[in-house]
């Protein structure tokens, strides 16, 4: 039978603590017909070289320097250089499941224009917690309106976990990251590649560890203009669905759905770091993001879950940003660590 290569794509920037964790867990992978393309994205640390000193003795592992430009040129520099059938993205403070890529191979194998997706694993300081994308799909075929649907709120969204072809790259037009963007850019990507995919294949396993330890993190250090930079996704997002025909009212509230939650992540964005000095400068960027119309549509039509968020849209809909931050702050410095108590209690006496 003919080696059906799997390229395996690694951007790296300033991860020296992680990178030889990440490049072990793919050396060692059971599926052996791997090209592995790291692209060290202008590091600063010692990444580089480390990287170097591992790939000596193994010819899969290709490696290439740029000056620093962000995860998406490093990613889009990666896809140029594939020569495999398939790819895989595996971020450098992160690693794979010593089988992930034979799973997700049995299934892509025999198909063209294919996504395979697998729940992953999410390390935190204190515990490690399964994140699980499909809770009522156990067989492995999925319908690309479940697929569409869990990128565009976010429980898909990531760019780890999934394996694609490469025809779906490299069909009628080229699909690259589009570098504007400085977050969230994994959604406008794999929203793409899933409008123009026909097969898609699910792992109710989690063969992917994504590390959310890393101090380097977007997730992690604060943002400037991280809202409009939300609201840009959400408008490419929007474009998306309606350049390929998928627009529907249920769209249009799986939008509002990721608004809101876009909205959480950027006040959280705007609590961090939060002092005296800049406080002022904080309240003034949640009350501008309060007033966006998207905010005041989601607020009409979206029903909160619990009780929490009954609070908290409530907050939002008085526009003020004061009230806003002290209910986060509460939620996050006291609710947050009491039920993590309770949780933790409730272990021990299991």
């Amino acid at each position: 039978m003919e080696s059906i290569v799997v390229s395996i794509i690694v951007p790296v920037y300033n991860a020296e603590l992680y990178i030889i964790r990440c490049l072990q867990s793919i050396g060692q992978q059971t599926w052996q017909d791997i090209e592995v393309i790291i692209i060290d994205d202008g590091s600063t640390d010692n990444s580089l070289l480390l990287i170097h000193q591992f790939v000596k003795n193994d010819t899969r592992f290709h490696v290439y320097s740029q000056p620093n430009k962000g995860p998406s040129s490093a990613r889009n520099s990666g896809m140029d250089k594939v020569n495999g059938q398939y790819i895989i993205f595996v971020d450098a403070d992160d690693y794979i499941a010593n089988s992930a890529i034979e799973n997700m191979m049995v299934l892509a194998k025999n198909y063209s224009n294919v996504m395979v997706l697998c729940d992953n694993y999410e390390i935190w300081p204190d515990r490690m917690d399964r994140r699980v994308l499909f809770h009522d799909k156990k067989d492995k075929i999925l319908h690309k309106n479940d697929v569409i649907s869990a990128i565009t709120i976010g429980r898909a969204g990531l760019v780890c976990g999934k394996l694609i072809s490469v025809d779906l790259i490299r069909g009628n037009q080229t699909i690259k990251f589009d570098e504007d963007i400085k977050m969230s850019e994994d959604q406008v990507f794999f929203l793409t590649i899933a409008a123009h995919a026909s097969n898609f294949f699910y792992i109710d396993k989690s063969l992917y560890y994504y590390d959310r330890r890393n101090e380097n993190s977007i997730t992690i250090q604060y943002q400037n203009n991280a809202f409009e930079m939300q609201i840009l996704v959400q408008n490419k997002l929007n474009d998306i669905y309606l350049t390929h025909g998928l627009a529907t009212v249920e769209s249009r509230h799986l939008l509002l759905l990721r608004i809101k939650d876009a909205l959480w992540f950027c006040i959280n964005n705007e609590l961090s770091g939060l002092n005296m000095k800049n406080m002022v400068t904080r309240i003034k960027n949640i009350e501008y993001m309060l007033s966006y119309q998207e905010i005041k549509l989601m607020l009409e039509q979206i029903h909160p879950k619990s009780f929490k968020e009954r609070v908290m849209m409530w907050a939002i809909g008085t526009k003020k940003g004061p009230l806003v931050i002290c209910l986060q702050l509460i939620q996050k410095g006291i609710i947050s660590p009491l039920r993590g108590l309770k949780r933790r209690d409730l272990k021990k006496d299991v």
